[in-house]
């Protein structure tokens, strides 16, 4: 591979498949700020997208010419030795884009109908005023959603990408096999979190995608909260949704622990749960509509007497570049699985005495599915 993260070649059918897409709407070229699509086109990783703001990058794709990337000074050599294609255009100023040399480039490309990031689940790269100002110098130039375009080949991974994700979900794994048994009662909920990540780096992680825990009655309605300094006591459930991050790819999926053991009715509970996320996935297939593995959990959570308490909007979603993506396991969403998609499937019931939610990953494959959450089901015993 070289410098590159990814073959050569998969970088140019990217390329391609974007250029079909483009030619299908009459569209000139793509303007790409967001730092997750600059990485899956041109392969930069930008070190400095969420901590230095002022160095924004934009990658120009037209349909009918080469690519151009536009990078600060002080990420040139790295964008440079790491992409796949030589254009690269380095800039001084810290004030922002540059605005003139973009302006000039879509100019002299005869671009007139222009995608950009701004739909469904998507950001533009730099700030608006700059947005706004590169807009407005192009006033015979049509701008159009790109959203669509873009998820269409990214909710479903090569197998390249898929090699990532399966080492996401091992490393996240470990962080459970690795990390609950150094858990102790007296531990703040941040020092909990720092086991369990420390854990995911040695389980082989590069990053950590994210890590949200909850503990103790009263406080498991949290499920989307950062630890605190509260000390996890004896008897109490610990539970935790955390990912980790390998070459960007990301795993997502919970597991829990209860300090001195879990009880009877905890057993039970996440039996529950358990059972009816393992009947989500097994719904799970290509060209199944994805709205199927909802109805498929709630039936087997209203079989056996409960409701899906664990209220996200939604019981899963999409994974890959980011924890969370397109699409969504929601009945109101009406992707149809094919092989490549990589899904999240989490219903769950949250009680006074802890959060049941057994969230699983699983890749689409051209015959069912492959769980690649591997960590143990049952509530640990620390």
């Amino acid at each position: 591979m070289g410098p590159l993260w990814f073959p050569r070649e998969e970088y140019q059918a990217r390329l391609e498949l974007l250029r079909a897409h483009l030619d299908e709407r009459t569209l000139d070229a793509m303007l790409v700020t967001w730092d997750q699509n600059i990485r899956y086109y041109a392969g930069f990783r930008q070190t400095t997208a969420n901590m230095s703001p002022a160095r924004t990058t934009t990658l120009l794709l037209p349909r009918k010419s080469d690519p151009v990337l536009f990078v600060h000074v002080f990420q040139s050599a790295d964008a440079r030795a790491s992409i796949w294609f030589e254009d690269v255009r380095a800039y001084q100023q810290l004030s922002g884009p540059p605005i003139e040399d973009i302006v000039a480039e879509i100019r002299a490309r005869g671009i007139r109908r222009l995608a950009v990031e701004l739909g469904e689940e998507m950001r533009v790269g730099m700030p608006a005023a700059d947005f706004l100002a590169i807009r407005d110098r192009l006033p015979g130039v049509e701008w159009l959603d790109a959203a669509d375009l873009i998820w269409r080949q990214r909710i479903r991974k090569s197998r390249a990408e898929l090699e990532w994700m399966r080492k996401a979900g091992h490393a996240t794994a470990q962080g459970y096999h690795l990390g609950f048994p150094r858990v102790k009662a007296g531990m703040t909920e941040r020092e909990v979190a720092g086991v369990l990540q420390a854990a995911m780096l040695e389980g082989g992680a590069e990053q950590i995608a994210f890590i949200l825990l909850s503990s103790g009655e009263g406080n498991y309605g949290r499920i989307s909260g950062y630890a605190t300094d509260r000390r996890v006591q004896k008897g109490e459930m610990v539970w935790v949704d955390m990912g980790a991050r390998v070459n960007d790819y990301c795993a997502d999926f919970t597991r829990a622990a209860v300090l001195g053991g879990p009880t009877d009715q905890q057993k039970r509970m996440q039996e529950i749960v358990v059972a009816v996320t393992a009947r989500g996935v097994e719904v799970a297939g290509p060209g199944v509509p994805i709205a199927e593995i909802v109805r498929a959990c709630n039936e087997e959570m209203k079989r056996r007497g409960q409701e899906n308490t664990f209220v996200a909007g939604r019981i899963g979603h999409g994974v890959g570049l980011s924890n969370t993506e397109p699409p969504h396991v929601a009945l109101y969403d009406k992707t149809v699985l094919e092989p490549g998609m990589v899904i999240a499937v989490e219903p769950g019931i949250v009680e006074r005495y802890g959060t049941f939610h057994c969230e699983e990953n699983l890749i689409i494959t051209e015959n069912g599915r492959e769980i690649i959450s591997t960590a143990s089901r049952s509530l640990w015993s620390i």
